[in-house]
């Protein structure tokens, strides 16, 4: 028969070869990433990013409204004033003031428009119609 070249091809990015598993390209998991072809381990996420599935080759931005203080993660949390909808989008914060205008809420990584409240100093008011 024929003898044909065997060809090592360099992972790519999103994957790594971290020598443990010869041959084989793993994806990176989430949290991380790797930019580059040929990456023996993968890099976290800085803060105010995130990588929400395995094998990215970056990382995404935090979405308006949210953060992400720790290097390394897979999703963002909302900041004070917005928060996150349960059963909508999983990443999208909304903020507070179309809820109630002027509201905010009292801590990062709100679940839901109840808790939003008025600010310190301020009560909750409708006129009479």
């Amino acid at each position: 028969g024929e003898r044909g070249s065997v060809d090592c091809p360099l992972c790519p990015a999103g994957r790594y070869q971290n020598g443990s598993s010869f041959g084989i390209c793993s994806p990176c998991p989430t949290g991380t990433f790797a930019n580059i072809s040929g990456s023996v381990d993968c890099q976290p996420c800085d803060v105010d990013s995130y990588a929400d599935e395995p094998g990215l080759d970056s990382c995404k931005p935090c979405p308006e409204s949210s953060s992400q203080p720790q290097v390394g993660q897979a999703s963002c949390i909302c900041d004070v004033g917005s928060y996150r909808q349960a059963g909508l989008d999983g990443l999208a914060c909304l903020p507070c003031d179309p809820v109630l205008p002027g509201g905010t809420t009292v801590h990062r990584n709100s679940r839901g428009p109840e808790d939003c409240v008025c600010p310190s100093g301020t009560h909750w008011y409708r006129p009479s119609s």
